[in-house]
């Protein structure tokens, strides 16, 4: 059985000086380290999370992907319950 390619992360845009860095889903999980179904679910489940910007004239959704980054990193982490070590009788 073959191996599923390599897939190359899409570059990230650059922006003219004051503007801001905008980039579709796939260019934010690549700027967070993350994947596209996590960019997605979060946004849906985050009211906090940035929105989108369209520029003129376009139909896709596109993020300020500094404005994305400053926001991950602030984010309150709050890490799971261990289950493991919990009692079977529970």
């Amino acid at each position: 059985m073959s191996a599923m390619p390599e897939r190359e992360e899409p570059p990230t845009p650059d922006a003219g000086e004051g503007e801001p860095r905008l980039g579709n889903m796939s260019q934010v999980a690549a700027e967070l380290g993350v994947s596209r179904q996590y960019v997605h679910t979060w946004r849906r489940t985050h009211d906090d999370f940035p929105q989108p910007r369209r520029r003129p004239g376009s139909t896709r959704d596109e993020w300020d992907l500094d404005e994305v980054r400053d926001y991950w990193q602030a984010r309150d982490l709050r890490p799971g319950q261990r289950t493991d070590l919990q009692d079977d009788e529970q």
